[in-house]
């Protein structure tokens, strides 16, 4: 199965893992799924990086993909005998605009909101 470094990994107290290893955290709110293999480091998040670097993430060779907002240091994941691959996604700015003016039209929870855009 495909496993993913993200930050879901982390979840269901994995957070205090002291070892890096693959893990199947439920889906919350979602009784009886089909859980999904991820290494228990969380790439979302600079902390989580230096966390999984100094377990020894890249040298365990346990993940598949690393998702990070952070590109230059997941860099620092890697070594030269474990190497990563870079591939990105970018979404078209103006798209990408409409789509964020509309989200908080609504978005109540969001820090962004703003009920005059409604």
């Amino acid at each position: 199965r495909f496993v993913q470094a993200t930050e879901f990994g982390v979840t269901d107290g994995h957070g205090d893992d002291a070892e890096v290893a693959v893990v199947y955290p439920p889906v919350p709110g979602v009784p009886d799924t089909d859980r999904s293999p991820f290494v228990n480091i969380d790439s979302t998040t600079v902390d989580g990086i230096r966390r999984a670097r100094d377990m020894g993430f890249a040298d365990a060779q346990l993940a598949d993909v690393v998702v990070s907002p952070y590109v230059f240091e997941t860099n620092d994941l890697f070594t030269r005998t474990a190497r990563g691959r870079l591939f990105s996604v970018f979404r078209h700015p103006v798209e990408r605009a409409v789509s964020m003016f509309y989200y908080i039209r609504v978005a109540d929870w969001e820090p962004s909101y703003s009920p005059e855009l409604q």
